[in-house]
């Protein structure tokens, strides 16, 4: 076996990469952009029977904890 993967792929963005220069799609930032936050469950099996979002809503930096 080979060392190189693909040695006949041309790999024309490694040397930005290395740089730290591609634009990858977490830099782009644009205006009234959201981001999110995954909250994993410990539980393996269960049922959300009430979900409280006054505490986020109070955050000035929440958007649509109103629901």
């Amino acid at each position: 076996m080979s060392g190189t993967s693909f040695p006949d792929i041309a790999r024309v963005d490694a040397h930005d990469k290395v740089r730290g220069c591609p634009i990858y799609s977490a830099d782009d930032v644009r205006p009234d952009m959201l981001h999110a936050a995954l909250a994993v469950s410990t539980v393996a099996k269960g049922r959300v029977t009430n979900l409280d979002v006054q505490v986020a809503g109070a955050d000035p930096g929440c958007v649509g904890a109103d629901t």
